[in-house]
């Protein structure tokens, strides 16, 4: 069962309705420059560093792992006074990485803690210090992780011999939805929340995977309706969290007929048997579950057979979220 890409919509989805404002049911909010709500965008130091714990440590590409500061592994070099005020870090201080050989990477931010504060960065590295008056730091590290802003950073992207590079200008130049401060908590609040929740659905996933499909149409239901308690309450362990969840998602459209092919047939070309059974799906699309229902296909199978169809270059399903009903629906393609 594919776990991690599945989660890894959920999160996508997630960041795109912070993005959109649709997390909070906020629409057509005023988007402005990233420069213009920085104090400054600068890069880091050439200046070689060793492992002897001389001088400051400086954080490298290899410190900037998954949103967060690692500081396993730190390096050192030694600076006079007026090149290591430059290069301090402060509390609320950006770094993103701006050279990688993963272009998937470059462009990737973690906001700057307690722990990493007075350290030094290096050169493959760009800081962004936002104006603590207008962003939230951590407002705006999740606002460069989603989708639509990658999109913006990846078309700037250059690569010189292997090597993938933005600039701090390019940066800038994002268009970065700016809201009221107590409007960018509250995203900053529930993307926390929903967050720690899926990395405990993920690290529990491995025993709980014959619940698994019911994340399907209930993880963004819980994401934009539930308040951080609700999330807190789940640390009793992701199988009960799991079963809470199947709960919520029991489908409430008519039982449908299961359809009379023979099974045998069926798990020979599922993908052909979702595409007949497409025909007759209400309008505004079928959850998984009815469709578990509809077809009697092992689901590992089925859902196997949905992937492929949602993707290539010319997708024969589609998915919504219904933000109504908080499911997420699937539909046959518009030709």
């Amino acid at each position: 069962m594919r776990v991690q890409p599945l989660l890894q919509q959920y999160k996508l989805r997630l960041l795109q309705a912070a993005y959109d404002g649709s997390l909070i049911g906020r629409f057509n909010s005023p988007h402005c420059p990233l420069h213009e709500v920085s104090e400054e965008l600068s890069y880091g130091t050439a200046r070689k560093s060793h492992i002897e714990a001389r001088g400051v440590a400086v954080l490298r590409i290899p410190n900037i792992s998954g949103g967060q500061i690692d500081l396993s592994g730190l390096k050192y070099s030694e600076f006079d006074e007026h090149e290591y005020e430059r290069l301090r870090l402060k509390i609320g201080d950006l770094l993103v990485v701006r050279s990688n050989g993963s272009p998937d990477l470059v462009g990737r931010p973690a906001v700057v803690g307690e722990e990493a504060a007075g350290m030094a960065y290096a050169g493959y590295l760009i800081r962004i210090r936002p104006q603590a008056d207008a962003i939230n730091s951590h407002y705006l590290a999740y606002m460069v992780q989603a989708p639509s802003l990658r999109a913006q950073i990846e078309s700037e992207v250059t690569s010189t011999s292997g090597v993938h590079n933005v600039n701090a200008k390019q940066l800038g130049a994002l268009s970065i939805p700016v809201l009221p401060m107590e409007e960018q908590d509250e995203i900053v609040s529930k993307l926390d929340a929903a967050f720690s929740w899926l990395r405990r659905v993920e690290a529990e996933s491995g025993k709980s995977l014959g619940m698994l499909e019911s994340l399907y149409s209930a993880i963004l239901s819980k994401a934009f309706k539930s308040e951080k308690g609700e999330f807190d309450r789940a640390e009793n362990g992701s199988k009960e969290l799991l079963l809470q969840i199947q709960k919520s998602a029991q489908p409430q459209l008519p039982e449908p007929q299961l359809s009379a092919q023979p099974e045998n047939l069926m798990a020979d070309n599922p993908r052909e048997w979702l595409l007949k059974d497409s025909l007759d799906w209400p309008k505004e699309g079928v959850i998984f579950e009815d469709l578990a229902k509809r077809i009697s296909l092992e689901r590992d199978t089925m859902r196997d057979a949905i992937f492929e169809l949602l993707g290539g270059k010319a997708p024969e399903l589609t998915q919504d979220f219904d933000a109504t009903t908080g499911r997420i629906l699937l539909k046959r393609s518009k030709k």
